[in-house]
């Protein structure tokens, strides 16, 4: 084994591809073409004691006739560095830099994303109760397993509509008198909330290894160096990676050596590694591990690493 070992955001970007192209076609139906990739790094939780990384691994296909509900909209997988894969919709946006005071990567551009299942809309004035609690029996018994919400007399929202069928049911609204106003599901991803420009990774396919965290996710690693703690160690989903790893309130893990580990030598490694550790009596602790607490997992003299 490496002295430094391969991390929980290291992966190899054909299997990305493999994966991306796997989950679309089983969500969205097979005939996609092959996908880009991107990086775009991201946080939540701004401002609060333990913001969570929320940067990811974008593949994108353009959304087929039938399936898109809007200009340029695109299909994408993310395999998040929290350890979540998703499916959700999206656009290529105007980026510009958000209110930190970060050194960001050169960019124009970023994904603004939407729910693959799910919409909002308005009634016309004209709508009676009893006429919007039929629409809403319609569009349930038209889309069986979906909810139909209404809020205020007038405004209505839809979730669980299978995403190759979102299309469908948009114009299963529009085609209905009732209905005023009927748009997407946006997520509130906002620049200041902690959303970097893309970076295209579609050249590195076929390069072996990269660690997408390592590589890329400046502000995770700008806020750590300003002392902030995240509430997640970055890892990418399985099967590219070993999935979410909670991380302790404080940043702290107990180090279990393996038998016979040489633990002086084990801790030098560690170090020379980027680990920092602190030793009392019989006792070794991980400190703000950052993007390598997980990788300890996989280093030979370290048998386990549990929060304190």
């Amino acid at each position: 084994m490496d002295l430094c070992p391969e991390t929980a955001t290291t992966v190899d970007l054909e299997d990305v591809v493999a994966r991306a192209s796997a989950v679309l076609a089983e969500t969205f139906g097979e005939g996609l073409p092959t996908p880009t990739l991107h990086f775009q790094d991201g946080l939540n939780a701004v401002g609060f004691p333990a913001p969570n990384d929320m940067g990811a691994i974008v593949a994108a296909v353009p959304a087929p006739e039938g399936i898109a509900i809007f200009e340029d909209q695109l299909l994408v997988y993310r395999a998040s560095v929290w350890g979540e894969e998703s499916v959700m919709l999206a656009r290529v946006a105007d980026w510009s830099p958000g209110g930190w005071d970060a050194d960001y990567p050169e960019g124009d551009d970023f994904y603004n994303y939407w729910a693959p299942g799910s919409g909002l809309g308005i009634f016309t004035e004209a709508v009676t109760e009893e006429e919007g609690n039929a629409l809403a029996l319609d569009f349930e018994t038209a889309f069986p397993g979906s909810s139909f919400t209404i809020f205020f007399g007038d405004i209505f929202t839809f979730v669980n509509i299978e995403p190759a069928r979102l299309g469908d049911a948009f114009d299963f609204l529009l085609a209905r008198e009732e209905v005023d106003l009927l748009e997407a599901d946006g997520e509130v991803y906002a620049t200041d909330f902690g959303f970097g420009p893309r970076v295209d990774l579609t050249a590195a396919i076929g390069e072996g290894p990269i660690d997408v965290y390592e590589e890329h996710a400046f502000l995770s690693h700008w806020l750590r160096d300003e002392g902030a703690i995240t509430f997640n160690l970055p890892t990418l989903p399985e099967p590219l990676g070993p999935g979410p790893v909670a991380q302790s309130v404080d940043a702290r893990y107990t180090l279990t050596f393996s038998d016979g580990a040489d633990v002086e030598a084990c801790l030098a490694e560690l170090a020379a590694c980027g680990f920092t550790t602190e030793v009392e009596g019989d006792v070794a602790t991980l400190i703000d591990p950052s993007y390598i607490a997980a990788t300890a997992l996989r280093h030979a003299c370290v048998e386990s690493i549990a929060a304190e």
